[in-house]
């Protein structure tokens, strides 16, 4: 153990300590507990939040990220051919810069954070290069009984441990308890519904909740963090399609951004919406939605891409709008087998 007195914290060269995410979401070997009730897509939310920070870009839109870091996602809930197949590889098709960063590891649900277990948590993260560690979720790879604090300290310890020896970020994924209700109405017991043990709350470095609205059909994001102020809450979208969440209250589009990165007759979508959103820091789903904006004009009609069934590129129509820049060649990129 080292100690510093007042003179030797003055002349040692502290490392400059940049944010995995912005915020106070996420700092390199911190930890960030994501929680929220059964269904809240709690773990749609850690999805899209990894392979926003394995491409380098906002999570949510909202929150900076300053760089692209490799993230290891350990699946211990559902099969794997459902985590990648219905929800990993549809989310990702948004995020082609992540591709190389996000790794994922299916448990069989055998894997546990015990001492037995040890060496193969460290020999994944090492393989896979993380500086990001998402568990997802506690329940199942804890070891005794979650209402114990004993053993959520257990497991919070050698979550804390793989920080020191492997120097990872780790994003914990946790349920809450059922609602309680007094007089008919439902109690919103902040981060004392978390479930199992009132351990996890002081454990944690920052803090998601997610909880959904079902009158409203969005779903309500709120923050806690240690050492910065904490975000305003944000109010989410959740799209059925792409299976990503998206602010509520977006941010704008120009509609001029689109038409000057819609440069050539023909275009694969999945580079337009990229040039976009990367140019204008605007969420994919927002220039989507313009996309189809387009599309329901008649001004560009979509088709299945001959390479790859599974996307599509967009032609120009003859009633292509006048608002069309004439600007120097963007970066998008035309499909190989389309003409001219």
């Amino acid at each position: 153990m080292e100690i510093l007195n007042l003179t030797q914290m003055r002349e040692k060269k502290w490392p400059v300590v940049e944010p995995i995410i912005s915020g106070g979401l996420l700092l390199p070997r911190a930890r960030l507990l994501i929680a929220g009730k059964y269904k809240a897509k709690k773990s749609f939310l850690t999805i899209q939040a990894s392979l926003e920070m394995a491409a380098g870009r906002p999570f949510l839109g909202t929150f900076e990220v300053r760089h692209p870091v490799s993230v290891l996602y350990v699946n211990a809930e559902i099969s794997e051919h459902s985590f990648v197949v219905e929800r990993v590889l549809p989310m990702s098709e948004q995020y082609p810069e992540a591709d190389g960063r996000f790794h994922e590891a299916f448990t069989n649900y055998r894997l546990k954070l015990s001492e037995k277990d040890w060496p193969t948590w460290v020999e994944a993260i090492q393989i896979a290069k993380a500086q990001v560690l998402v568990v997802d979720p506690l329940a199942e790879v804890a070891m005794g009984d979650e209402n114990s604090k004993t053993d959520a300290q257990r497991a919070g310890d050698f979550l804390n441990s793989l920080i020191t020896e492997t120097g990872v970020s780790v994003i914990l994924i946790h349920h809450e308890s059922k609602d309680l209700f007094y007089e008919g109405r439902r109690v919103d017991r902040g981060w004392d519904a978390v479930r199992g043990s009132s351990y996890w709350p002081g454990w944690l470095d920052s803090g998601i909740r997610i909880t959904r609205v079902p009158d409203k059909g969005i779903y309500h994001l709120a923050f806690l963090t240690r050492h910065t102020k904490e975000p305003d809450p944000l109010e989410l979208m959740w799209d059925e399609q792409t299976k990503l969440f998206m602010p509520a209250k977006e941010q704008g589009m120009s509609l001029e951004l689109l038409r000057r990165e819609f440069d050539s007759d023909v275009i694969l979508e999945q580079d337009l919406v990229t040039a976009v959103s990367i140019h204008g820091l605007v969420h994919p789903m927002t220039v989507k939605r313009a996309i189809n904006g387009l599309v329901a004009r008649g001004e560009v009609e979509r088709e299945a891409w001959i390479k790859d069934k599974r996307k599509h590129i967009l032609r120009k129509t003859g009633s292509w709008g006048s608002l069309r820049l004439e600007t120097p060649a963007s970066t998008s990129r035309r499909p190989e087998n389309t003409p001219s």
